[in-house]
């Protein structure tokens, strides 16, 4: 929604703080703007899907993932705002959202990685945080991310991100930690996730990346199953790998489409 400012992010109470640790780049850094980074995300219509924006057949209600998602779980969250969509690995939002959390990058590289998708998300939901409040019909109160689903020891590289951002820190929560289920593509769970503490927050969930959205659902769910209302979710990216005939059309037009960080998926 254009023209919503800083304050439409959060709910009532909450206000930024500063975070201890702020990101910042490294020096001699020039990350590229958001505009040579994204692709535009297309608003629900008849080949989009209302919830995560992919390509949908025409006739259904929901794409494939969704309709398989939705099925495995006990809570779904139909409210899915991702920042832009990365089309393919060869994408330079790609090298942005693996990047930032690679163990084998050099610290330069990732600390670059770091500033360009903390300002993604911090001016997104600045510009857009109203919109996704009113689509909801309520704003948010606290703000999580989804945890590692793999191995990883410690916090998510993203909730630390999360954390070291200003405007967002004063709301930031880490109520959700790794279940015993099993979690993958097209792959959900009520248990793939636990929530560590009884909440009644109105939870804004953020990921780096959302392909079948089983992870980021999954962890919905068992926020809502802890108390919590997930107001909706927020990827950085929309993964999206268009393979042949009508989606790869669809994906491909698309991507031809200019981005503006100023338009976002919501609007009609």
């Amino acid at each position: 929604m254009r023209g919503i400012g800083k304050r439409a992010a959060y709910g009532p109470g909450v206000q930024p703080a500063a975070a201890p640790a702020p990101v910042t780049a490294p020096a001699g850094a020039a990350p590229a703007p958001a505009a040579e980074l994204c692709v535009r995300v297309p608003a629900a219509g008849r080949d989009v899907c209302p919830v995560c924006h992919g390509w949908r057949r025409p006739g259904f209600e929901l794409c494939l993932s969704c309709q398989r998602v939705r099925r495995q779980l006990s809570n779904f969250c139909r409210l899915v705002a991702p920042v832009s969509l990365c089309v393919g690995e060869e994408s330079r939002l790609y090298s942005v959202l693996t990047g930032y959390k690679s163990e084998r990058a050099s610290p330069y590289w990732r600390d670059a990685r770091r500033q360009q998708l903390a300002a993604l998300f911090e001016t997104f939901l600045a510009a857009h945080g109203g919109c996704i409040a009113e689509r909801a019909g309520t704003r948010w109160d606290a703000i999580a991310t989804v945890p590692t689903s793999a191995g990883r020891l410690g916090p998510h590289p993203l909730a630390s991100l999360v954390a070291g951002i200003p405007s967002l820190a004063g709301a930031h929560v880490e109520p959700l930690s790794r279940g015993h289920a099993a979690l993958g593509h097209l792959v959900a769970s009520d248990d793939g996730y636990r929530c560590c503490e009884p909440t009644g927050r109105r939870v804004l969930l953020l990921d780096d990346t959302f392909t079948s959205g089983a992870r980021a659902q999954s962890a919905a769910s068992a926020l809502a199953l802890g108390g919590a209302t997930v107001v909706a979710i927020v990827p950085a990216g929309r993964m999206v790998r268009p393979a042949f005939g009508a989606s790869a059309a669809f994906w491909a037009r698309q991507r031809r489409r200019r981005f503006e960080l100023d338009v976002c998926c919501l609007e009609r």
